[in-house]
């Protein structure tokens, strides 16, 4: 459980160093595109992520998976409806992640038998 908070706080980190990086540019002295990109994961900064790219005025591609999330549900619930619903209204754009990662044992073990 430890490992999970240190994880999930050292993303939550340098997600809003490069948010501040980002929203502070006061000059375009670069006009190239930086990519973001979300792994749905457990969903616990979710709220965060989002507030934090209204206010940098910051689109991203949220890759969705089922996962479970941090409250018990799935990422793909009619629970997290609501959710997603604001991120496409907001301008985000969004990619399969795979429904669920269960076919990677599948596969894993057809391979190596």
């Amino acid at each position: 459980m430890r490992l999970k908070h240190t994880l999930t706080r050292l993303a939550t980190l340098f997600f809003l160093a490069t948010a501040s990086i980002l929203g502070h540019a006061q000059e375009p002295q670069c006009k190239k595109t930086v990519y973001l990109s979300f792994d749905t994961g457990n969903m616990s900064v979710a709220q965060m992520v989002a507030d934090i790219l209204n206010r940098q005025n910051i689109k991203a591609t949220f890759f969705l998976a089922n996962e479970k999330t941090s409250r018990g549900d799935f990422a793909l619930d009619d629970s997290w409806k609501s959710y997603w619903q604001d991120r496409v209204r907001e301008g985000h754009h969004f990619g399969s992640h795979t429904f669920d990662h269960l076919y990677f044992v599948k596969d894993v073990r057809q391979f190596y038998h």
